[in-house]
């Protein structure tokens, strides 16, 4: 468990410093603050715009309070989870990102059981890796005929994913019935604008998107994730020393 908790951390850490400024955590929010700028993080990512739920994310957990205690461990978790969300919710998004958001959200799925939000969530993204769909059918559908699932893009996943025409056009329409912009409820992975965040970027660690592909090829995507998660590793380190 600590281990996991480190390298959520970890993570979260390299992607906030990403943002000139951010480097040295020199500035200490209140929980007041960074729950404020959470809930709006999660409002913009809700309705796609993507870059400001980043950007928002990132603040929440920019200050050195985040890393301590149970109320900043739900702060950081909150704000990866957001963040691996803008990445579901981008066309653009790269593989490598998603692989690594899957693995994330899963580990935080294991501390946060039967909560039908993380699950629809962890569903949302595991539908944008090749392979997967079935998986985040398999999770969406039993909490949607219970009636558990009130995001309309997990109810747009659904749609996309199930092989069943009439489980399809069922959760299209909850799709819009609960307010899903028609573009959200579309059958393609959508949104309103392109979006280029520190996850992107970060692909410099590896090389760049196109070594990455290449080095994808020769050590498998499990690969490319580790030497992305541990070059992070040591930048957060380097960056909690300052």
């Amino acid at each position: 468990m600590k281990k996991t908790l480190l390298a959520l951390a970890a993570f979260a850490a390299s992607t906030l410093f990403a943002t000139p400024g951010a480097a040295c955590l020199n500035e200490v929010l209140r929980n007041d603050d960074a729950n404020q700028l959470l809930a709006t993080a999660q409002q913009e990512v809700d309705r796609g715009e993507l870059a400001a739920a980043r950007d928002d994310a990132r603040k929440a957990v920019a200050g050195r309070f985040a890393w301590e205690g149970t109320q900043g461990e739900w702060l950081v978790n909150k704000a990866m989870r957001i963040m691996a969300l803008a990445d579901a919710r981008d066309p653009n998004a790269e593989q490598v990102a998603l692989v690594q958001d899957v693995d994330i959200v899963a580990n935080i799925r294991r501390t946060r059981t039967d909560d039908p939000v993380i699950d629809a969530e962890y569903a949302e993204i595991l539908a944008r890796i090749p392979g997967r769909s079935g998986e985040a059918h398999d999770i969406l559908a039993p909490l949607v005929k219970r009636d558990l699932v009130g995001s309309p893009w997990a109810l747009a996943t659904l749609a996309r994913v199930s092989k069943d025409e009439k489980e399809s056009a069922d959760a299209r329409a909850a799709c819009a019935r609960v307010g899903g912009e028609p573009w959200i409820c579309a059958e393609r992975v959508a949104a309103p604008q392109k979006w280029y965040g520190p996850i992107s970027k970060s692909k410099e660690s590896i090389g760049g998107g196109v070594m990455a592909g290449g080095a994808a090829l020769v050590l498998g995507i499990g690969g490319v994730v580790t030497l992305v998660i541990a070059r992070r590793r040591r930048r957060a380190a380097a960056a909690l020393s300052m």
